[in-house]
């Protein structure tokens, strides 16, 4: 009687025509994530243009905070690269101390927006408030526009610009309006923070997985992963931090 020849089949046994499958749908996943990501901030910053347009709006000095912390971001940027191209060397140990900057100027990222807010609280924009809130210089703190023309300012009060005889004040007028700007910078900023706590969350795992098995060399997908969502991020806030600074 012959025994029948089993052969173990790559696919089922976990091979590495499975494993690329799986890396595959893992950064299919992950791009579709980045791409949905990438609509909905779209849309906000474009909700913003056309609300620009409207009646009054402000034009808010951005806090010296997110300055830092763009310069922070862009440096975890580049520790993130550096702890992806030590995992691709196998490289562990450097892996996790690169990951670990990369984690603690992410913290640092997020202090350095709290204080943005912080700042930003202190001259009167608040997440939901109106133009009467405004604290400041008029000209270098905030500048109110009315359907896209600057207002006057003078002694406390607004005027067009065209209104050279200063006959009509618009405090009545302006001082209970929204201060929308505001709230989408506090919208804009925040949302991306929520994204970036995600992040983080994943370093924190990444790191404690490093002390239990490598995760470096052939096991270095979630490191590659979480460097291409990281630099996204960066991206994310660059484009931000430019479009609230220009085209606010």
């Amino acid at each position: 009687m012959t025994t029948p020849n089993i052969t173990a089949d790559a696919s089922f046994a976990g091979g590495p025509n499975e494993q690329a499958a799986k890396t595959r749908a893992l950064r299919m996943l992950l791009f579709l994530a980045i791409f949905s990501m990438v609509m909905f901030f779209a849309g906000l910053t474009s909700a913003y243009v056309v609300l620009m347009k409207g009646e009054y709006w402000v034009n808010i000095r951005i806090p010296q905070a997110f300055y830092i912390s763009t310069i922070i971001i862009l440096v975890s940027s580049l520790t993130m690269h550096l702890a992806l191209r030590s995992s691709r060397e196998g490289n562990n140990a450097r892996t996790r101390t690169m990951l670990i900057v990369t984690l603690a100027l992410g913290l640092a990222f997020t202090g350095a927006q709290y204080s943005g807010w912080q700042q930003l609280i202190g001259t009167g924009n608040y997440v939901s408030g109106s133009i009467e809130n405004l604290q400041g210089t008029y000209g270098e703190d905030f500048t109110v526009f009315f359907k896209g023309k600057e207002l006057i300012m003078e002694n406390g009060k607004y005027y067009f610009p065209d209104d050279h005889s200063r006959a009509e004040a618009l405090n009545e007028r302006v001082m209970s309006k929204s201060n929308t700007a505001s709230s989408f910078i506090y919208a804009l900023s925040g949302l991306h923070l929520a994204h970036l706590a995600g992040g983080l969350i994943f370093l924190i795992f990444l790191v404690v997985k490093s002390f239990l098995k490598p995760i470096a060399g052939v096991g270095n997908l979630g490191v590659r992963q979480g460097a291409t969502y990281w630099h996204f991020l960066d991206i994310l806030w660059v484009y931000l931090f430019l479009f609230l600074l220009f085209i606010h």
